[in-house]
Order: C-alpha cells, then structure tokens, then sequence
C-alpha cells in the first residue's frame, strides 16, 4: 500500500508543478508581449516628435521640398486615422493615440508595418505631408 500511496503522491506533486509552471509561462509571455509594445509606443513617439521637427523645418524651405523618416517596429502596427490623431494598435489588440500637429498632413498608403520602414515628408503648400515609401 505504501507504494500505491508514494506513486499518487508524486502524481500530485507533478502536476501541481506543471500547472505552476503554466501558469507561470503564460504570465511570462503576457509580460513580453507589453514590454514590446511598451518599446513600440516609444518609437512611435519618437518617429512622431521627429516628423513634427523635420515638418517645422520643411515649412520654412521651399514648395516640394523633402525629407525622410526611417524607423524600427519590433512587433507590428497597425495605422489608422482620424482627422489629427493616429491610432497605433498591435496584433493583440493593445492601442495607443497620438495627436499629430496641424501642419502634418499624414497620408498612409499602407496600413500595416513591421521592421524598418522609410517616410517621406513632403511639403504640398503650407502643410507637410507624409508618405510611407
């Protein structure tokens, strides 16, 4: 008996430990998942603080005149629009906002990035426009 005993004790052991242990993987995988795209919003930011420093520098130079953006996405985006404000949303589901300024005429032909990708901005009139290449 002390046999049959040792053998469902161990079993219980085991598999406590194996739901801890995926328990714990999946809190682990959630975690890495929101530190990327924790580091996403930042190049984000950053790529839009940029685009509004090379904006406000276009104005002042001539009609078509251009300049590029490169930037790195560690995960995916997706890009949607709304008047001045940019809505960057990954596979997941998380989203972040970013308001734009006015002088940025933001216009995206591609919805979906990963990687580097180049923008190019270009100044049409008073107002500075974005493509991505």
């Amino acid at each position: 008996m002390e046999k049959g005993q040792a053998s469902i004790e161990f079993l219980l052991v085991l598999i406590t430990a194996l739901l801890l242990l995926s328990v714990s993987a999946n809190a682990i995988s959630n975690l890495h998942e929101a530190a990327l795209f924790t580091i996403d919003v930042k190049n984000a930011k950053s790529f839009l603080d940029e685009a509004n420093a090379k904006a406000n520098l276009l104005i002042l130079l001539g009609e078509g005149s251009e300049s590029a953006i490169e930037t790195s996405i560690i995960g995916e985006w997706e890009i949607s629009q709304k008047q001045n404000e940019l809505t960057i949303k990954n596979p997941q589901g998380k989203e972040k906002i970013f308001a734009f300024p006015k002088n940025l005429s933001v216009k995206i032909n591609e919805k979906s990035f990963t990687g580097k990708n180049i923008f190019i901005l270009k100044k049409e009139g008073q107002s500075v426009s974005i493509f991505n290449k």
